[in-house]
């Protein structure tokens, strides 16, 4: 945009976008070429930040809970490719899937033996604060009381 001389804000406005584009267009391929390297890590900016917080707040407790939830996440996904591919006869696909899950199962025994060093009851505590909020929320949305959803959820688990 080195013209600044515009003759109606349309076009100014115009010059502006395409300046725009040019520059995201420039930041998008410099950053790709890093994303694009093997051992490049990344999350979304949003995840990264909120992440950063949980950490700063309560140590590294966060970081061992997260990667356990994420690696149980993808040990479900596993499994049920497996079992896809099972009932489909397609034995070397699902014996594949089986081979990662093996791995991401050690990699999760291996997590879950790690020591922390944060104070894991401060994050239990939020843990159980958002949950129990949730928890109200929702039966408040449904017009079902609290203790009636439990009292369900236990007979149905004493069914089990």
């Amino acid at each position: 945009m080195d013209n600044f001389s515009f003759d109606s804000v349309d076009q100014f406005l115009e010059a502006v976008k395409t300046d725009q584009a040019s520059d995201k267009k420039e930041a998008m391929e410099c950053i790709s070429s890093v994303l694009n390297q093997e051992n490049t890590i990344a999350v979304p900016l949003v995840m990264g930040e909120m992440i950063d917080e949980f950490v700063e707040n309560y140590g590294d407790v966060p970081l061992k809970t997260i990667s356990l939830y994420v690696l149980s996440l993808w040990m479900d996904v596993h499994a049920n490719v497996i079992k896809d591919n099972y009932s489909e006869g397609a034995f070397d696909n699902a014996m594949l899937a089986a081979s990662d899950l093996a791995k991401i199962s050690t990699a999760f025994s291996i997590i879950q033996q790690l020591g922390i060093f944060g104070e894991e009851d401060d994050w239990k505590y939020l843990i159980l604060k958002q949950s129990a909020d949730k928890l109200v929320d929702d039966c408040k949305k449904k017009g079902i009381k609290v203790g009636d959803f439990l009292n369900n959820i236990s007979e149905q688990t004493d069914e089990l």
